[in-house]
């Protein structure tokens, strides 16, 4: 079950601290965060990101084109690939849900005891390792091991129902739009 998960940590991630924490607190009492704040609030076995839209508006032509010129999904750093999620992000084009996946990087993986989450460190599960210190990535390939895993872990829970399974899916489905996205902005550089 959800509430089993542990030893979630996000690839180059900073730890909360000092004006953070009351960012961290404000979640816990639940007063109303800044509509580009990034937040991830647990509620019980399900997750809840505020100030969500529901529809999220296409990557345009013109736009694709405008990130192409920026962006090489196919070779970027840890941090041009943080700025584009927040630039597709802060244009409404992915979700606050999509950015927060995306950026971490996350897949679930089983263990005796509960579901654990691992960032490409894992050799047995086939993931590309999440470039650092200001060396280059191809991204689509990332995200495309990511979803893969997801994909493989859903096919394997039995009930249909599980909160593994719910989990599981939920971020494939990030990555897949996620992977959408790349592959949008990758023909619009080609085209040039």
């Amino acid at each position: 079950m959800i509430d089993k998960i542990q030893g979630v940590r996000a690839q180059g991630s900073p730890t909360i601290s000092g004006n953070k924490r009351a960012s961290a607190h404000r979640m816990e009492t639940n007063v109303l965060l800044p509509a580009n704040e990034d937040s991830f609030i647990p509620n019980g076995s399900r997750a809840e990101y505020p100030n969500e839209e529901l529809n999220r508006k296409n990557l345009s032509p013109e736009m694709a084109s405008a990130l192409a010129s920026r962006y090489d999904v196919s070779n970027m750093t840890r941090s041009e690939y943080g700025n584009l999620l927040r630039e597709l992000r802060d244009s409404g084009v992915i979700s606050s849900k999509d950015f927060s996946v995306g950026y971490g990087g996350a897949v679930p993986y089983t263990v005796p005891d509960g579901v654990r989450m691992t960032m490409g460190d894992k050799d047995d599960m086939g993931l590309e390792p999440w470039p650092s210190d200001g060396r280059k990535a191809d991204f689509t390939k990332l995200l495309q091991s990511c979803a893969k895993c997801c994909e493989r872990f859903v096919s394997v829970q039995e009930d249909e129902d599980s909160d593994e399974r719910i989990m599981g899916s939920s971020l494939g489905d990030s990555y897949r739009d996620l992977l959408k996205i790349f592959d949008q902005i990758g023909r619009a550089a080609k085209e040039k």
